[in-house]
Formats: structure tokens, C-alpha cells, sequence
């Protein structure tokens, strides 16, 4: 008997010291303790040991803490010690919806939907200082919703969104500051396709942007159907000089749709692209891909040349994705769907037939996934998020992952608004 506990105390260290990217967990898997919100957090970045949050809400409160009760007052933006999730004194005060965050150095921008920051005028983009949360003079103004951030290496930054105009100059939702905030002449035009109703054809916006490794070319994605007046349809890429050049990569994410009870909008955007050194891995509301030669339900990935999909990689889902993460040789999933299987991916199982994941084709996972970067293999873990709509992004950070969105309650407990995961508690998931 001593024997026999000594193997599996044995057994359950050598899996203790497993990364967070192989430990793959099964059971509901609860959070890091942290603080909540109130209200649909939107956007997440790591920095100077803090996690920095944006969205919808107007209060947080502590962990395990009912609605209401421990409540303190943060107005659409807060910030976390990334290690032990307790509210820091960081507080930019907004007066709208942030969309999106990025940390350079002692320095925090702030993107969205907002007219003033700490009591000074800001027009949808402004910048903070990362401890206190003070204005910066950096003032750069957008006639329009900022959905989206990327820095580069010199610490310039892409801005994506639905504006037309930056600092009073023809932008079509893309824009490139440097830490001035005066513009770059980088430029590209983001445009839609003209004749066609809403839906399926809206008005076009960008929600996400990264760079290829090299640092040479830009790619985003988002609901629009024209780039430089080439046709591209939800992802594209361009170079990082002007932006006047659109690369040859296009996965033509696009499915044209009679169906007159359906809303086809809602299966036409990307939310997110990520760009390795061979791959792109996106993921957002879509159903075909490929000059519609190709069905990827909601998850996709292709090659870095001519977009097309990669047939090793099987896996999809039955809602929209809005926020998926690169760490390892995992990819991790967040949305409203249920279901998660290969039978809607590019590279369905022989024998069946690709079609819409279901309760009889795929497996349940509610919201939260976690898949094999390589294949798409589903893994075990599976916290499970609440709500209709579930999680909203993921972004990882040192040592940790954090899920945000609409939920109130993930890996079995109640914690809204943000959930947490450290490698500390990664070790201890097991597979049995």
C-alpha cells in the first residue's frame, strides 16, 4: 500500500512539473483566485507585472464576492497584479467602452468608443501612465470606434477600428502612430463591396492586427471585402512601409448566402489573426473559406503564402469564435459555441461528412476549448464558461492565460468577467 502511494505521489510531481502547454487538463479546472468586474471586459494586455483590463464595466470586486458587495469603482478600465490578482490603484477613469490596450514600456494606451480619460478630452484613443493611471500627454484623435492595437518593435502603433479619420487625415480603419501620436505615412484602405445589402456586405472594420516575424508585412482582419481596392474578404495583408502593397495571402474568408431567415453577417468576420513563422491561425464567425472551395467552421488555419487552408489541422466549432490563443503547441478557443470536433474542419475524419459541428458529430465544450496547434486534435481540459456568449478573448502573458468576456461563472465557480490561469495551477490539472 505504501508502495502504491508512493508511485502516485511520485507520478503526480513528474506531472506537476510539466509546462502549462502539455499539462492539457481535463475536470473543470477553476481560475486563479482574482478580482471580477461588474461587466463585459473586452480587452486584456500584460505589463510592468500588471494585467490591464478594458470593457464595459463600472465596478469590480473582489474574489468569490457576490454582485454588489466589496464593490470599488473603476469606469471601463482596471489593472491586476498579475501574480496574486489583486486590484492595483491603476484607475484612468474612461468615460466609454475600451476596445482595446496595449503597454509600451511605463506607458498604456487605450482604444474604443470614449470622449475623455481622467477628465481630459480624448477622442477615442489616449494614453496612460501604467502605475497610476494618469493622462499622458499623447492625444491623437478618431472619428470612429478603435477596436484594436499592435505595437511594433520600435513601439509605434497600429491602430485598427471603424474610424475614417485620424488626427483629421483620411485613415480608412487603419491607421499607424508613433509615440508622438502623430501619424505615419503608412496607409492601406480598408474598404466593402458596393451593390450588396447589410448583410451580407456592412459597413467594414478592423478588430485585430499582427506582423509577420520579420516585421515586414501586416495582417488583419475584420468584416470588409476590399484592400486597396483588391478584392480580400475579412483577412488580409499588407506591407509595413506605405501599406499600398496587398501580399498575395488570401484565405477569402467569405461565404455568399440566399438563405432569408439567416443573418449573414454574423458568419463573415475574423476577430482574430496570429501570425507565426510558417502560419496564420485565425478565428471568428465564418463557415467558408477559399474562394468557398473550402469549409472552416469559425477556426482556421493557413499557410503564410497564398492563404490557403492547412489540411493537416482539423478542427471547428458550432459558434463564433471570437477570441482564440497561441501558447506552445496549444491553441486555445473562446466563444458561444457548445460543440468542437474535426467533421466542420477543412480535414474532416474519413467517412464524414462536413457539415455544422453537432452534439452527434463533435464534442462538448462550453465556450473554452483547447486544441492541438499541430493537428487540431481536441485536448481534455474543460472549464467551462457561462452565458450566451461566453468568452469574449484570450491573451496569454508570463507564465499565465486569462479568458475574459460575459461570463459569471468558469471552471466551476463564480467569477465574472475574468478568469485567470497560472502556470502554478496548470501543474496540478491532471489527465485522469
Amino acid at each position: 500500500m505504501r508502495r502504491s502511494v508512493f508511485i502516485l505521489a511520485l507520478m503526480a510531481l513528474s506531472w506537476s512539473t510539466l509546462p502549462l502547454d502539455t499539462a492539457h487538463a481535463v475536470s473543470a479546472a477553476p481560475p486563479d483566485p482574482s478580482w471580477q468586474t461588474d461587466d463585459i471586459v473586452r480587452t486584456v494586455a500584460f505589463g510592468n507585472g500588471a494585467i490591464y483590463l478594458g470593457g464595459e464595466f463600472t465596478h469590480v470586486r473582489p474574489p468569490g464576492a457576490d454582485p454588489g458587495v466589496g464593490e470599488v469603482v473603476r469606469e471601463h478600465a482596471a489593472a491586476l497584479n498579475r501574480k496574486t490578482g489583486d486590484l492595483l490603484r491603476w484607475n484612468p477613469k474612461v468615460d466609454g467602452i475600451v476596445w482595446a490596450i496595449a503597454v509600451w514600456k511605463s506607458r498604456v494606451y487605450l482604444g474604443g468608443n470614449f470622449d475623455s480619460v481622467g477628465g481630459k478630452l480624448r477622442s477615442n484613443l489616449a494614453a496612460v501612465d501604467a502605475t497610476t493611471g494618469d493622462v499622458l500627454n499623447w492625444a491623437p484623435r478618431a472619428n470612429g470606434e478603435v477596436r484594436t492595437f499592435r505595437l511594433d518593435a520600435g513601439g509605434q502603433l497600429y491602430v485598427g477600428g471603424s474610424f475614417s479619420k485620424v488626427n483629421g487625415a483620411s485613415r480608412q480603419r487603419l491607421a499607424k502612430l508613433d509615440r508622438k501620436g502623430e501619424l505615419t505615412p503608412w496607409a492601406p484602405t480598408v474598404g466593402q463591396v458596393g451593390g450588396d445589402p447589410c448583410p451580407p456586405r456592412c459597413s467594414p472594420v478592423v478588430f485585430s492586427i499582427d506582423l509577420s516575424t520579420d516585421g515586414k508585412t501586416v495582417y488583419f482582419g475584420g468584416h470588409f471585402g476590399k484592400v486597396n481596392g483588391s478584392n480580400r474578404n475579412e483577412v488580409a495583408a499588407v506591407d509595413a512601409g506605405a501599406g499600398k502593397t496587398v501580399r498575395p495571402w488570401n484565405p477569402d474568408v467569405y461565404a455568399p448566402t440566399n438563405c432569408p431567415t439567416c443573418i449573414p453577417n454574423e458568419t463573415h468576420r475574423v476577430y482574430r489573426v496570429i501570425i507565426t513563422d510558417t502560419k496564420a491561425y485565425m478565428c471568428g464567425g465564418f463557415w467558408k473559406v477559399w474562394h468557398q472551395q473550402e469549409r472552416a467552421f469559425n477556426v482556421l488555419v493557413t499557410n503564410l503564402t497564398d492563404g490557403h487552408p492547412d489540411l493537416v489541422f482539423a478542427a471547428a466549432d458550432d459558434g463564433d469564435t471570437t477570441g482564440c490563443e497561441l501558447r506552445g503547441d496549444v491553441l486555445y478557443l473562446g466563444g458561444h459555441f457548445n460543440y468542437v470536433g474535426a467533421a466542420c474542419s477543412p480535414n474532416p475524419p474519413a467517412g464524414t461528412i462536413t457539415q455544422k459541428c453537432t452534439a452527434d458529430n463533435a464534442t462538448t465544450r462550453h465556450h473554452v476549448a483547447a486544441v492541438d496547434a499541430r493537428t487540431g486534435a481536441l485536448l481534455p481540459w474543460r472549464p467551462s464558461a457561462n452565458s450566451n456568449h461566453g468568452v469574449w478573448a484570450i491573451q496569454k502573458g508570463p507564465g499565465s492565460i486569462v479568458f475574459i468576456g460575459h461570463f459569471t461563472r468558469m471552471g466551476g465557480v463564480d467569477q465574472e468577467g475574468i478568469a485567470r490561469y497560472s502556470a502554478h495551477l496548470a501543474r496540478l490539472w491532471s489527465a485522469t
